[in-house]
């Protein structure tokens, strides 16, 4: 029960409505520019991408970008996070992760943390302890269970290759993602 409480905590993050479909999509595209002179006025590169689920529509101000790949970074906590509750790893999302007592990039990491919380701070170290638990071998079958293309890692880029290297997702597979787990 708990595991699906986490996951409907998630889903919630990412705001779909409950007219999601799975099956193949007759989507519209529609130009946004305003959505540029945002990410101008911020002094950012990119593209906003946003879907209506209802209505099937795609809204960007750059539909090039937005279907190009780029790392995960935080994003992946998503799957990571179901990955965690589905092998065992985290058990619920009162599980505490357990601060060492290192020096971390964020003074929001130097303490224990809940699942939760890590998950709302994105606690890079917490979710590195995550994916060096579930291991290549399970990280790679849960991926292609997930459709979660686009990740390389091995070995010795378990604990970091949604951080850098060659992983990539682009945001329109992000949203499909997220449409087609929901």
């Amino acid at each position: 029960m708990r595991k699906i409480i986490i996951l409907l905590n998630i889903i919630i993050l990412v705001n779909f409505t409950a007219n999601c479909q799975t099956k193949k999509l007759n989507t519209k595209e529609v130009v946004k520019t305003e959505f540029g002179n945002i990410l101008d006025s911020l002094e950012v590169n990119g593209s906003i991408l946003i879907y209506d689920v209802k209505n099937k529509i795609y809204y960007s101000n750059d539909f090039s970008w937005a279907k190009t790949g780029v790392i995960p970074a935080s994003t992946f906590k998503i799957p990571n996070s179901i990955i965690a509750l589905e092998t065992g790893i985290i058990k619920n999302d009162s599980a505490i992760f357990k601060w060492n007592g290192e020096k971390r990039r964020f003074k929001s990491w130097e303490e224990d943390l809940t699942f939760k919380k890590a998950f709302q701070v994105s606690c890079v170290p917490c979710y590195q302890e995550i994916a060096r638990k579930v291991g290549v071998k399970r990280m790679k079958k849960y991926l292609r269970k997930l459709d979660y293309k686009g990740m390389v890692f091995d070995t010795l880029t378990i604990d970091n290759f949604w951080l850098e290297g060659n992983s990539k997702i682009s945001q329109k597979q992000q949203i499909d993602f997220l449409r087609k787990f929901y």
